[in-house]
């Protein structure tokens, strides 16, 4: 996936030709189809046990494929999409499952879960070392940060769910806190230059809300301090609304965002769900279909130049279109679309119900069970509540962007989705054992 970030790095920033190692071509993408898919199927096919909740979640998963190919059928009938667009949004939104089911089902090293967060860790230090040449030596700001990945924004996201993990290694004081910190302030400005500002915003969400969640576990002092600076930032952001509070020019666009926030795109986005479900009743069946409205591929066309799919035209095209010929000046705030409004529209509520059901059985809750497991060593909880805390990052940048959210961010959701699967994953120890924390791991002959 880091191969792929760097080969497909965008031909606008200053440096591409320097930071651009190799060059894939995307028929590539067939091939990484065909091979998730055939170990998806081998796995599944394989797997002598699973728990309860991954059993689910696959049932889940399937189900959500199904609701896809009839969904994708009917629009491309119903000449709001095509087919090879239908087929590629539905893979970007399920493969992370596929990704974290592959490694779940397969039989593995006990710390194949900490080597493989270390490897991303050093992959995405690297680019982060590259970003300082950049912040340095190109003096550079914002798009131009990209370290050696395809933009500013995947670039940043990656740099947060690093930032996320010292962070959490802080808070659960594994390793040394004096290397721990050390590496936040390494890590934390270049994601701060690339200016991607709802990375921003998203981080800040997450781990406040993890913040709170802890300090609410602690007792009725931390309750009324939590009460106390909720009514606080309640004032602040009432007072940033109504202009009687203004932000340096420190936070970019920011100021610009809340002088305007009855315009902001994703709102509008919002909005607009409720007409075009008003004009195509069947979305709460089966969606509109894929790529239909205002996912990445349904405005890719939009950024080639190319006439959008129907839907998209009467509803999205247009907002995008004013923020490519902007050339990024206006910043991503007036696009109206996020990956959870194209969900809902084009795979509808049935499907976005199955999709919640998935990430809870496949991710969230055995990721609870390792984090809260009698016995588990410091650093596999660690690594737990940070699969946590940057599926719940990725999550809110899906209801913020269509572009850097959960279905396109593949350098960062892969990645996290792959430990997932590694930590929930029965160790190949020469006799099977259980991997749902819910039971004794005995071995069975």
């Amino acid at each position: 996936m880091f191969a792929w970030e760097n080969a497909r790095t965008v031909p606008g920033v200053a440096d591409a030709n320097l930071t651009s190692i190799v060059r894939l071509p995307s028929s590539l993408r067939i091939i990484e189809v065909g091979i998730v898919g055939l170990l998806f199927i081998l796995g599944v096919g394989q797997a002598r046990e699973c728990t309860d909740y991954q059993r689910s979640g696959i049932v889940t998963l399937l189900c959500l494929l199904m609701l896809s190919v009839v969904s994708s059928a009917v629009s491309v009938l119903g000449g709001l999409t095509s087919t090879s667009d239908a087929l590629q949004t539905t893979y970007s939104f399920t493969a992370p499952f596929i990704i974290a089911t592959i490694f779940a089902l397969r039989p593995v090293d006990r710390d194949a879960a900490e080597r493989t967060l270390l490897a991303f860790v050093v992959l995405v230090g690297l680019s982060a070392v590259v970003a300082w040449w950049e912040m340095i030596h190109l003096r550079a700001f914002g798009d131009d940060v990209h370290g050696l990945m395809r933009d500013a924004h995947h670039f940043a996201s990656a740099i947060w769910l690093v930032v996320i993990w010292w962070v959490v290694r802080v808070w659960r004081r594994v390793g040394s806190q004096i290397v721990n910190i050390l590496a936040i302030l390494v890590f934390a400005p270049t994601a701060l230059y690339a200016s991607n500002e709802k990375s921003n915003i998203a981080v800040l969400i997450v781990l406040g809300a993890a913040a709170t969640v802890a300090a609410w576990r602690r007792g009725f002092p931390y309750k009324v301090a939590i009460g106390g600076s909720t009514i606080m930032v309640t004032i602040l952001v009432q007072m940033l609304v109504s202009g009687q509070v203004r932000l340096s020019p420190a936070f970019g666009h920011l100021q610009i965002v809340i002088d305007n926030i009855s315009g902001i795109g994703f709102f509008e986005g919002y909005r607009k769900v409720a007409d075009v479900t008003v004009e195509l009743p069947r979305i709460w069946t089966v969606g509109a279909g894929p790529a239909s409205y205002g996912s990445f591929k349904a405005i890719d066309k939009v950024a080639l130049g190319e006439q959008a799919p129907p839907l998209a035209e009467r509803y999205t095209a247009e907002s995008y279109r004013l923020v490519f010929a902007a050339n990024g000046l206006l910043g991503s705030y007036l696009e109206q679309s996020t990956d959870l409004s194209a969900f809902f529209v084009e795979f509808g509520p049935v499907a976005l119900l199955l999709f919640g059901i998935t990430l809870w059985a496949l991710v969230l809750r055995p990721m609870r069970d390792v984090s809260q497991g009698v016995g588990t060593p410091p650093i596999r909880k660690a690594i737990a509540q940070w699969v946590v805390l940057s599926t719940c990052f990725t999550l809110v940048m899906s209801t913020l962007t269509a572009f850097y959210g959960w279905a396109t961010l593949q350098c960062s959701v892969w990645p996290v989705m792959c430990i997932a699967g590694l930590l929930q994953a029965p160790v190949a120890t020469g006799t099977f054992v259980r991997a749902d924390a819910n039971y004794a791991r005995q071995p069975t002959v």
